[in-house]
């Protein structure tokens, strides 16, 4: 579906309830996965297998409520996701992170935030696959404790996974920031874990600011943060202030099928074609393309790629205005929508 510049459709994704039943594959599955690197930090740690079964494969599950599964869409396509234990699977309320891929065992990467209520604006995790809880666990330095299985005549790793065990170090504990405009009024305290960049704090403030407003940049002593760095590089500590340049977007875009495109677009100090360059909160940039025969094009495309490639191309509209098109946006020829 095609995003679409000032509008307030919404798009929701539907699912048929998924049952969980025993599952007679499990033979042939990893025992356990674990999951690192998601900027929703709940998502990361070990998952092991249970004895419920969704789209012939095993569902997973870790100490946190988080269950990894896999769902076969009404019409046929197959996704993997981590969801929130508990929710309701016929639709995304409780989604986190997907994958489509038709496999019966989870993707190791690939995974995004995309349509997923629950982690958008987050970083995605990877996994890795193990077949023994014991590997997990030797192989999650530096993570949460894992439980270890406990059978009693019929193992049921769905259920309470045991005692905890010790890793010998554990994760950085969340720092807590104060955001301040520079106003000096006070914008929000952020949980900031270890594994986040400059982007997952500006998407962790969106429920802080106002309808159509985007933080643009992130200061710390007097430095703009940038954008690849992650939190334990930047030297950040527990009770540091950080500033935030907010801006009132020039363009509100609602409605796009690819969820990271929505959102509020500033005015940066780029120029393409003549025309400015525009950035959401989810590096999205919409901006003006010559193509090599002399067509014009509007974009809404990746950061930080080659823009004379189409690899981060989600939406585009054929348009030789210096101003974007409010219409008429489609996913043809774009990879990513």
């Amino acid at each position: 579906m095609g995003g679409r510049v000032s509008s307030c459709v919404r798009a929701c994704l539907f699912k048929d309830a998924a049952e969980t039943k025993a599952c007679p594959l499990q033979h042939i599955q990893a025992r356990a996965y674990l999951a690192q690197g998601a900027g929703l930090a709940k998502v990361n740690g070990c998952y092991i297998r249970t004895e419920r079964c969704s789209a012939d494969a095993p569902v997973y599950r870790s100490k946190q409520g988080i269950i990894l599964l896999r769902y076969r869409m009404p019409r046929g396509t197959v996704y993997w996701y981590f969801c929130q234990e508990g929710s309701d699977l016929s639709n995304s309320s409780g989604d986190i992170y997907r994958v489509r891929n038709d496999s019966l065992s989870p993707p190791l990467h690939g995974w995004a935030s995309d349509d997923c209520p629950l982690g958008l604006g987050f970083s995605a995790p990877r996994l890795a696959c193990h077949d023994s809880i014991e590997d997990v666990v030797d192989d999650a330095s530096g993570h949460e404790d894992v439980g270890s299985a406990r059978s009693s005549g019929s193992e049921r790793c769905h259920e309470d996974v045991g005692s905890a065990r010790s890793l010998g170090s554990e994760q950085p504990a969340p720092l807590q920031v104060d955001v301040l405009l520079f106003s000096g009024a006070k914008l929000a305290s952020l949980q900031v874990e270890a594994s986040w960049t400059e982007a997952d704090m500006r998407r962790a403030l969106l429920p802080a600011l106002q309808h159509g407003t985007v933080v643009e940049k992130l200061v710390f002593e007097g430095q703009v943060l940038p954008g690849s760095l992650a939190v334990e590089g930047l030297g950040l500590k527990a009770g540091s202030v950080l500033h935030a340049v907010v801006q009132a977007g020039a363009y509100l875009v609602e409605g796009a099928g690819v969820a990271k495109v929505n959102g509020s677009y500033v005015k940066t100090e780029r120029r393409s074609q003549r025309a400015p360059v525009y950035r959401n909160a989810e590096n999205v940039i919409l901006f003006k393309y010559r193509m090599p025969r002399g067509t014009m094009y509007w974009y809404l495309s990746e950061d930080g790629g080659d823009l004379s490639k189409p690899a981060g191309d989600i939406y585009r509209v054929k348009a030789d205005s210096l101003s974007p098109p409010l219409h008429g946006w489609a996913s043809d020829s774009c990879p990513l929508g």
